[in-house]
């Protein structure tokens, strides 16, 4: 699932999440962002990978930053299992699609290096790679 803006002006995708607040671990944000986004409650199964991030904007993009950490998860949710629509969005600035995995490429995904890692991270051993200050 990924999501996107609709009043954008030049049509992009990007993984659901949003920013850590203080004292939160990226997996609490995950849930935390799904649950304001969809209303539905997310399991975080497992980190996959996190790409850093810099970029120079053009000027028709609106963005609060240039540098960025995506923390990427595999993550599920049993409301989904018999869903063939995405969930709708509890905001007006997010909507959300289904893209097969095979499709990333061709859907404007941002940032783009994700198009690529991602089938690479999933092929990975489960075993965690980063840990949290709760985990230690």
């Amino acid at each position: 699932m990924v999501s996107r803006n609709p009043r954008a002006t030049h049509p992009y995708v990007y993984l659901p999440g949003g920013h850590i607040e203080e004292g939160e671990s990226a997996e609490q944000t995950l849930v935390r962002e799904m649950i304001e986004e969809t209303s539905l409650l997310f399991k975080v199964d497992r980190f996959i990978g996190v790409l850093e991030y810099s970029f120079v904007p053009n000027n028709s993009l609106q963005i609060c930053h240039t540098h960025e950490y995506n923390f990427c998860f595999l993550a599920s949710c049993p409301a989904l299992k018999n869903l063939q629509l995405p969930p709708e969005p509890e905001k007006d600035k997010v909507r959300f699609q289904w893209v097969p995995l095979p499709d990333l490429s061709r859907s404007n995904l941002l940032p783009a290096p994700l198009i690529n890692l991602l089938p690479i991270w999933l092929k990975t051993a489960s075993s965690p790679s980063v840990f949290s200050s709760e985990m230690i």
